[in-house]
């Protein structure tokens, strides 16, 4: 059974820079209609003695990691558990939910998602995820017929369209 969630982000504080480590940035800030976030990895050539973790700190924030959290504020998966995306009719096999996935979802979808989780324990009050090699799976609303289209349509940029409606032929 798929139940809806909330990807969201919360900053922590290691000890020292590593690859594939999160970070956010503002875009558009005090622009209500444009205002968004966007996530970036930290690579291997962003790590060297000229650039120190406090300085890295002041520059990008601390680093972030991706939570879901359910509508009543629950938990769903914490950051090692989410790795799946079921990107519907496009394919039959999961893909990986990396920072192209969490970007969309974040911008267009105001972080908004599914959850494939048990139903016998879902009645029983409990979120429980399905995992697939230890990993949650994950997928657009189901209420917003167009995400799948939106997402998946070749040649998209997620950075030039801020209203779904724009792609729609008239």
């Amino acid at each position: 059974m798929w139940i809806a969630c909330e990807l969201v982000f919360r900053h922590y504080n290691p000890k020292e820079l590593e690859e594939g480590m999160l970070f956010m940035n503002e875009l558009n800030p005090g622009n209500e209609a444009k205002e968004q976030v966007e996530v970036w990895a930290l690579k291997a050539e962003g790590i060297h003695d000229q650039v120190s973790y406090d300085m890295m700190v002041f520059e990008c924030g601390f680093p972030v990691q991706p939570w879901l959290i359910t509508d009543d504020g629950r938990i769903a998966a914490i950051p090692d558990e989410i790795g799946w995306f079921d990107p519907g009719n496009r394919s039959k096999e999961l893909i990986p939910f990396t920072i192209t996935e969490m970007n969309f979802i974040m911008q267009e979808f105001d972080g908004l998602l599914e959850i494939f989780v048990n139903e016998d324990e879902l009645e029983r009050g409990v979120v429980d995820p399905v995992y697939e090699d230890n990993f949650v799976i994950l997928r657009f609303l189901t209420d917003d017929e167009d995400a799948e289209e939106l997402y998946l349509e070749e040649g998209f940029d997620n950075t030039t369209i801020d209203d779904p409606d724009d792609l729609k032929e008239e």
